[in-house]
């Protein structure tokens, strides 16, 4: 009971931290509701199109979403607004790059000519600034790979002795 009231008073807390400007659509589906294994599913959506379980963290200058995984039947996965502030994921500078005809930059450092409304995101250690627009198009041009909302199985495997 209490790891259930638990688990809802993070998601209200949580959902509370995201700004209703929010360029995403954040939507929760809990399955085994009620029980000790309740677990909440966190989907993220641009423009009513469902973005894949791609990215570990993305962030818009409303908002921030982090990528949860389960180890057990019960918790959060999928994405999940995070509490990070916009400028703790990433470094700024006042320089420029050369951003003509690019719908994204590769790297965590914000120059001075990125556009305010593109978006950060971070996947299996890289990370970029992209036009949230062109998301869909930077996913596919990458070919980024799905993220399991469960946890690998960390299980040990006890050999029984038999008696040979």
């Amino acid at each position: 009971m209490r790891k259930n009231l638990f688990l809802a008073l993070l998601v209200l807390l949580l959902g509370m931290s995201s700004s209703n400007n929010c360029i995403f659509m954040h939507k929760i589906e809990t399955s085994r509701t009620g029980s000790k294994s309740e677990a909440k599913h966190g989907f993220l959506y641009f423009q009513n199109k469902k973005i894949p379980d791609t990215f570990n963290l993305i962030v818009s200058s409303e908002c921030s979403f982090q990528f949860f995984q389960r180890k057990y039947l019960w918790g959060l996965d999928g994405y999940h607004p995070s509490q990070g502030k916009e400028k703790e994921f990433f470094k700024t500078k006042n320089s420029s790059k050369n951003l003509e005809g690019k719908f994204f930059l590769l790297g965590d450092i914000k120059f001075a000519n990125i556009p305010s409304n593109w978006i950060f995101v971070k996947w299996a250690n890289k990370s970029a600034f992209i036009n949230p627009l062109k998301i869909f198009d930077f996913i596919k041009l990458f070919n980024l790979k799905k993220i399991s909302r469960e946890k690998p199985s960390s299980k040990i495997k006890i050999k029984s002795k038999s008696n040979d």
